[in-house]
């Protein structure tokens, strides 16, 4: 499974955003959007928790590193890491 995207994360910690996914030799997932939750302890670890537009829920372990976030799926039948970084907004 490969996937990009973006997403937003407002003050009180809800997130929001839209993915594109493929699953090799399968089949791609365009335009997959979700709806969340950004949890972040004091020594800069947490939880993400979502679900996607097709009703799937899914809670990812994180660790915040400056501007990036590293993340890896909870899920032992669907394994998998990402990294996100934060974008400067163009107004």
């Amino acid at each position: 499974l490969t996937a990009i995207g973006i997403f937003r994360v407002d003050r009180f910690g809800k997130l929001k955003g839209a993915f594109d996914a493929t699953v090799a030799g399968w089949l791609h997932l365009p335009g997959l959007t979700f709806t969340g939750a950004f949890t972040v302890n004091p020594d800069c670890t947490g939880t993400l928790t979502f679900v996607t537009g097709a009703g799937r829920t899914r809670t990812d372990s994180i660790v915040i590193l400056g501007d990036e976030i590293r993340g890896m799926s909870q899920d032992v039948q669907f394994l998998w890491t990402y990294e996100a970084r934060r974008m400067e907004e163009r107004r």
